[in-house]
């Protein structure tokens, strides 16, 4: 799998996974091979809205752009290098 389908696949993971929490404005963040063990580790960035107002909040997005007053969640998608099969979302810890 290319890197290309690797991170439509990783946005659609956290999409999916995470559909009923209000998220909005999700980004790629940063990508990488692991050296180990050769799967894709894929950091995608998303801000949550309150319950209720995601719909509002991503149509408003589209005009305007995206809240820089939300916080934005981290998460490393990990995929298998060659079919795209998921392996694990974990957090992505910020270091200051």
């Amino acid at each position: 799998m290319d890197v290309k389908e690797a991170i439509v696949k990783a946005k659609g993971y956290v999409a999916d996974m995470f559909q009923d929490e209000g998220v909005v404005n999700i980004g790629l963040e940063e990508i990488r091979l692991d050296d180990e063990d050769h799967n894709w580790l894929i950091t995608v960035g998303f801000s949550r809205v309150a319950k209720g107002h995601a719909a509002a909040g991503r149509a408003l997005e589209n005009v305007i752009g995206p809240n820089p007053n939300l916080p934005r969640t981290y998460k490393v998608v990990k995929l298998h290098k060659h079919d795209g099969d998921f392996i694990s979302i974990t957090n992505r810890s910020l270091e200051n």
